[in-house]
């Protein structure tokens, strides 16, 4: 039980961990920030969801041990949804209040309807579905573990290690039920997506966090778009033949290639619309505009997206050098720490230009404030 519950944090952090860009890019687009009670919410999801594989689907057993004969004696599947009613009669008969509260039996059906209660809350609250669509997604869970189960996770098991039972469809979906009780009846907390919604266009302060945050995405855009394009180059040598697994040599050399030509693409990007980034148009951010449009301004725009991404690709992947390497790596190092001194960071210090919200032309709606509603 303990070891199933250390295992569901380690699985929900790192599950958190690698999601974490790709919530942040969803909620600046559809709320025009962090909404960080949301996003904690979300990773608390993530921890759920592999508590509820870890509870319901292992420790695994040994496939040596699922031997003809166990199979042979092995009840995979009990199909009378009122099975559970009967045995806790059988176990508490002769048992005080507080001896029948702490049955094994009883537990384990407390236990079966507790583990589905987050659910019908998370459903409600927090991915905000309708009623009969969270008590529906909430039978279908239970549904797809009992069949996992008694397939012997499809197949791959010689047979059911564990008891598809009918009663914990029941119980599940009583404890989905349950959740979604609990939802209406306590005031809602935190904004929901509507009243997010509502305040998505609102020019919101450029501060140190959000200039970091726009330098993470450039660098996330940057490294999805390096594996996608390492995987053609070596899906493409491997075809044509070019390489082997014993002289990967060829396409280390395109993949460093690919990742210059890459730095240059995005610096070029910063030359289109406002002048941004791709991660500062996630963020909303934009440089300041320079008044007029003398020779001045226009090598400012020119200087300012070639001093971190470009310096810093060639350092790191065009120098075979460990040295080159390592100063690639303090060149990115300067450029993050940078912000601690000046929001413009060090493109903008280099460039003298400073960012500012791009929604500032935009029509401002009213602010929301934290609403408390059922």
């Amino acid at each position: 039980m303990l070891q199933n519950a250390i295992n569901s944090l380690i699985a929900g952090g790192l599950l958190s961990l690698v999601l974490f860009i790709p919530i942040v890019i969803v909620q600046y687009r559809r709320y025009g920030e962090i909404a960080e009670i949301r996003l904690g919410l979300l990773c608390a999801l993530l921890v759920y969801s592999s508590a509820l594989v870890a509870y319901t689907m292992f420790p695994l057993p040994d496939p040596q041990s699922l031997t003809d004969s166990w199979c042979a004696r092995r009840v995979s599947f009990n199909p009378d949804p009122l099975d559970g009613v009967r045995r806790v009669q059988t176990a508490v008969q002769g048992l005080t209040p507080r001896q029948a509260l702490l049955d094994k039996t009883v537990l384990e059906i407390v236990f079966n309807v507790a583990l589905f209660v987050p659910l019908g809350w998370f459903g409600r609250r927090v991915l905000e579905w309708r009623v009969l669509t969270t008590a529906l997604v909430g039978f279908g869970v239970s549904l797809l573990i009992e069949v996992t189960q008694f397939t012997g996770v499809y197949g791959i098991f010689r047979c059911a290690y564990r008891m598809a039972d009918a009663v914990d469809l029941v119980t599940n979906t009583t404890g989905t039920l349950v959740g979604i009780a609990l939802a209406a009846a306590f005031p809602r907390l935190f904004p929901s997506m509507d009243q997010l919604e509502a305040d998505a266009d609102r020019a919101r302060e450029v501060d140190r966090g959000r200039r970091w945050l726009g330098q993470a995405l450039d660098a996330f855009y940057f490294v999805v778009a390096l594996a996608v394009v390492g995987f053609l180059i070596a899906l493409a040598f491997d075809a044509l033949g070019w390489a082997s697994r014993s002289e990967p040599e060829p396409v280390f050399t395109a993949l460093m290639w690919a990742a210059n030509l890459l730095a240059i693409g995005f610096a070029l990007i910063s030359f289109t619309g406002d002048g941004s980034s791709m991660g500062q148009r996630t963020t909303y951010l934009r440089p300041k505009p320079e008044p007029g449009t003398d020779r001045a301004a226009r090598w400012r725009r020119l200087l300012r997206p070639f001093t971190v991404m470009v310096p810093v690709a060639v350092l790191v992947f065009g120098q075979p050098t460990l040295p080159g390497r390592l100063a690639g790596m303090v060149w990115a190092g300067v450029a993050v720490g940078w912000i601690l001194f000046s929001r413009r960071g060090l493109s903008g210090f280099l460039s003298g230009v400073d960012f500012i919200d791009n929604r500032r032309h935009r029509p401002t709606k009213t602010s929301n404030s934290v609403g408390i509603d059922g």
